[in-house]
Formats: structure tokens, C-alpha cells, sequence
């Protein structure tokens, strides 16, 4: 998975977080998953919100809030991009809405480092999402975030943008009873 993402940050330590997240490979037991109805490329849609709590190096952003939309569609592979300050999607032909996901509370900390001239570094961490179709718990996402020095863009609207990194996500199907 890339991402594509604006973080915008409050004076009170409050920050939000929207974007795209392009998924590259679906794998079920490391062999190419096929999802129904003839679905051949995937994107998560997200927005979260939360606060920063400084660190000797840098910040601990932890979210308050995260949701997601997982989207399929046919046809050539979409673009992702940062237009204006805003995340955009491009391409993606008559996505549908294959699940939703929320934030499981206390599961939700990126580590944010900055340099000597207050630039951000790098934002990694580990999230994880409660997975549901149709209205029903079907899993868990446990996403691995990591974004180095060059994926940090400032757009001219404020905040920060992140484009591509090394996104690593992991679905964890319910138990059965």
C-alpha cells in the first residue's frame, strides 16, 4: 500500500488526517485474493483525528478517531495524489464500497520525529481498524505505517502532506466460536 495524505495540526495539539491509501497486492495465504464481482483494484478512503503529545525527539500523534472506506473498482489502475492541499483520487471507475472500518480505541499511535530545524523526519506506527461488511464485525486491520524524510511535503494551505512510505496492512478475520 502508498499514501497519499494531508495532516493538518491545531494550536491546542489537536491534529486531522485525510487521504487515500492505494492498495498494491491482495494476498490471502500469500495467494492473489479474488474478490466477487470482478473487483480488480482496491483503495482505502480515511479521515482521523486526535492529539500530539511532544517527545524528546519529536511527538507521539495518537488518534482519537479513524475511520475508513474500502472501495473496489474495475478498469486501469487510479491515481493518487495531493492537488491544492487536499488528497485526490483519479480514475477510479464506479468504486464500490466493500467495507468500513473504525479505530479501536488505544490502537492508534504514530511517532512523529523532527529535525534540528523543526522539519518532520518521519511518522511511523502501528494502527489497527475493526473491519465490518454490511454492517457486521468481519475482522481487524492492523496497518503499519512508515514515512521517511522524503515523503513529508508542506503544502501551501498548511500542515503536512505524505506521499507514498511503506504502508503494510493485515487483515485478521473474527474467531469462529
Amino acid at each position: 500500500m502508498t499514501d497519499d495524505a494531508v495532516v493538518t495540526f491545531g494550536k491546542d495539539g489537536s491534529f486531522q488526517d485525510t487521504g487515500f491509501m492505494a492498495v498494491t497486492e491482495t494476498t490471502l495465504g500469500n495467494n492473489p485474493l479474488h474478490l466477487p464481482g470482478g473487483q480488480e483494484h482496491f483503495y482505502l478512503s480515511y479521515y482521523g483525528q486526535g492529539v500530539q503529545t511532544p517527545t524528546a525527539t519529536g511527538a507521539t500523534a495518537t488518534y482519537t478517531s479513524l475511520h475508513f472506506d474500502f472501495y473496489g473498482y474495475q478498469g486501469p489502475d487510479a491515481s493518487f495524489s495531493i492537488a491544492g492541499g487536499t488528497p485526490v483520487v483519479t480514475g477510479a471507475q464506479n468504486p464500490v464500497l466493500l467495507a468500513t472500518g473504525e479505530l479501536i480505541p488505544g490502537q492508534g499511535n504514530l511517532q512523529i520525529t523532527f529535525g534540528p530545524n523543526g522539519a518532520v523526519t518521519s511518522a511511523n506506527g502501528v494502527i489497527k481498524e475493526t473491519v465490518q461488511v454490511g454492517g457486521q464485525p468481519v475482522g481487524e486491520l492492523d496497518i503499519n505505517v512508515a514515512h521517511g524524510v522524503s515523503d513529508v511535503g508542506y503544502p501551501p494551505t498548511g500542515g503536512i502532506s505524505l506521499t507514498g512510505g511503506q504502508i503494510h496492512a493485515t487483515f485478521v478475520p473474527l474467531s469462529s466460536p
